[in-house]
């Protein structure tokens, strides 16, 4: 993943680390596994331009929630996901 986003903050790994929890979660969730691990690579280059790297993801679940789009693009999946999401920052 670094080789792909070399960008990323070196002090951002806790982060990361929440963002893979919480996409397994969302694809387990999606029944067909709609979720790509190139939606995910998308998802977190575009993610960690907007969050806080040295603040919780949970704690910045409008900014996830904001984001959400550059990892799930199927509509319905949307909807589902943006509860899921809802639910793990609350």
């Amino acid at each position: 993943m670094l080789a792909r986003l070399p960008d990323l903050a070196e002090g951002a790994m806790p982060q990361v680390t929440e963002a893979l929890a919480l996409f397994e979660h969302l694809r387990r969730q999606s029944r067909d596994s709609r979720l790509s691990t190139a939606e995910l690579l998308d998802w977190i280059e575009v993610l960690f331009q907007y969050v806080e790297t040295d603040r919780p993801l949970a704690l910045q679940g409008d900014r996830v929630l904001a984001n959400l789009p550059a990892l799930v693009k199927d509509r319905d999946l949307h909807a589902i996901a943006t509860g899921i999401v809802a639910g793990w920052a609350g």
